[in-house]
């Protein structure tokens, strides 16, 4: 698998769980599929070390991030690594969550609202058009297409 390809299915895994019919935070089995496939692609051992370190790949893409938004890591950390370009934005969320009549699904929702918006975001930063997989955005039959793309 090339470093595109590789891309492309952090991407897929990503939009899945957050506009898709998968679940953000990542359910276990989501969870377990990213990881393998991050054992197998974005790590990589280190010679006559029982360790292991991301490849350049996972360095150069911020496989932080596109943990973040796949949702394979702890939830409560997983702001962290969003390095907001809008401080105001990143403040406005912090003081919601301390708002205790704030349901936990509600607050659940409100922090994947952010994430899909750093989302976006990183999209715009790396140069990835989000949303290429057909599978996500429903095309329609190729009557309507013609309709649609005729007017």
């Amino acid at each position: 698998m090339n470093n595109g390809e590789i891309v492309k299915k952090l991407h897929e895994m990503a939009e899945q769980n957050l506009f898709g019919e998968g679940s953000w935070p990542a359910d276990e089995k989501s969870s377990i599929e990213f990881w393998q496939f991050a054992n197998e692609y974005l790590f990589e051992p280190i010679p006559d070390r029982p360790e292991f370190r991301r490849t350049s790949l996972a360095e150069d893409y911020d496989v932080d991030a596109m943990i973040s938004f796949i949702g394979a890591d702890n939830p409560d950390f997983v702001l962290a690594s969003f390095g907001w370009d809008d401080e105001r934005c990143f403040s406005e969320l912090e003081q919601k969550l301390e708002d205790e009549s704030i349901s936990q699904e509600h607050m659940a929702q409100l922090v994947k609202h952010y994430v899909r918006g750093a989302y976006f975001r990183f999209c715009a930063r790396t140069g990835f058009k989000p949303f290429s997989r057909a599978t996500l955005l429903p095309q329609p039959p190729g009557d309507l297409q013609s309709t649609a793309n005729a007017s």
